[in-house]
């Protein structure tokens, strides 16, 4: 399984990262699934006080991949 998202906390902060950028962090069932795990990790941690989402490449996020819809009616 891939990694799109990593997710980190110090010091009160925590941090999720879109880490996609190949495909211009565009999402997929599976990203979205990985990114919604991750919120939720991070708010069941009562050291949390801020959380910042982040991306890596040059785009935070391109929207829906286009692809994963060309097997739908």
């Amino acid at each position: 399984m891939e990694i799109f998202v990593r997710s980190e906390i110090a010091e009160g902060v925590g941090r999720i990262t879109l880490n996609r950028p190949d495909k211009r962090n565009a999402l997929r069932r599976d990203f979205i699934e990985q990114l919604t795990a991750a919120i939720s990790a991070l708010k069941s941690d009562e050291t949390l006080r801020v959380l910042v989402l982040q991306a890596k490449g040059p785009v935070f996020c391109a929207g829906m991949d286009l692809s994963q819809m060309q097997d739908r009616a």
